[in-house]
Formats: C-alpha cells, sequence, structure tokens
C-alpha cells in the first residue's frame, strides 16, 4: 500500500511512503506559478504503481496573519488538487493541519518562536508555537538520514517536502 501526503501551500510538495521508499518532491512550477497539468501527470505516474493508494491533502483553514491573496492562492491550489484526485479516482481524505500535527508531533517538546513582546505584568511573553520547526524535528526523527531540501542547492530544509511526508506518515498510521 502506498501513502501519499500533498501540502497544497505556494511552495507545496508531494510526499510519498511505501513498504520499500520514503520520497518526496516540491510541486512541478512554470514561471512561479503551480502547474496542474505536471502534478496531474505525477499523481497518474503514482497510481501506475500499486492497487491501494490513500492521498491526505491538508485542509486549509483561517491562518492568522495572513492575507486574502495567499489564503486565496492556497484554497486555489486545494481545489485543483482535489480535482485531479477525484478525477483520477483516488481515494484521499482531507485533513486540517492541526489533525495530522497532533499525531506527528506526539513526543516533540514544543518549540516557540521567539518574541520580545511582555505581559501586562512586565514578564515575558511566551511566542506561538513555531510550526514549521516542530514538523522538521518530528520528520528528522521519523527520517534521520533523510535530505529534506528541495535540491541540492538549497540550504534549509524545505517546508512543503516536510509536512507532505509528515502527512504521508499519517495516512500509514490511520488509513
Amino acid at each position: 500500500m502506498i501513502h501519499v501526503g500533498i501540502d497544497p501551500g505556494a511552495d507545496g510538495a508531494i510526499g510519498v511512503i511505501d513498504a520499500h521508499l520514503t520520497t518526496a518532491t516540491v510541486f512541478p512550477k512554470i514561471s512561479g506559478k503551480f502547474d496542474a497539468h505536471q502534478l496531474n501527470i505525477c499523481i497518474e505516474r503514482i497510481l501506475e504503481e500499486d492497487d491501494y493508494i490513500h492521498f491526505i491533502l491538508e485542509k486549509p483553514g483561517i491562518i492568522f496573519g495572513v492575507g486574502k491573496s495567499s489564503m486565496a492562492k492556497l484554497y486555489k491550489n486545494c481545489g485543483l488538487i482535489e480535482g485531479i484526485l477525484i478525477g483520477n479516482n483516488c481515494r484521499y481524505t482531507l485533513v486540517p493541519p492541526k489533525e495530522w500535527q497532533k499525531e506527528m508531533w506526539q513526543g516533540v517538546d514544543t518549540i516557540r518562536k521567539s518574541t520580545t513582546k511582555r505581559k501586562k505584568d512586565g514578564t515575558k511573553a511566551q511566542g506561538a508555537v513555531d510550526t514549521k520547526a516542530m514538523s522538521l524535528m518530528a520528520a528528522k526523527r521519523l527520517w534521520p538520514s533523510m535530505d529534506f531540501r528541495k535540491s541540492e542547492r538549497a540550504t534549509t530544509p524545505h517546508d512543503g517536502i516536510v509536512d507532505a511526508l509528515l502527512m504521508a506518515e499519517y495516512s500509514r498510521r490511520k488509513f
């Protein structure tokens, strides 16, 4: 059985886990824009590999501090991807980020973003949970030797690859 996680973000990715291989790739793009046609071809190739495949697509929700145009692009990507999955008769589940993160972050110490804000009593306020750092920590525990960069030239792990692989692992555990 193959489990596939899809992060629909602007810099999204597809993560694939089966009995023999764990791999991920960033979304295909043309001039920096999401290429739905190439994504469809990518999904068709995955479907050729096995009879039973389950896809997890991150269900976008409200993200505080993110602009309307960014949210519109996220929902557009999600709708396009869902259409591709339906068009290919794929088994899929929409999962909110908090649901898969809760499962995949178990055992990971909370990492917070730094802040200079102070509470009314003068003590330092805690920053928000750093979701990207938490996910990277969880992914490194699961796949310690994996390179999460999108290419050899990249210097930092790719958030979309990390999230997509964690969603694929979430699918493996739950479905």
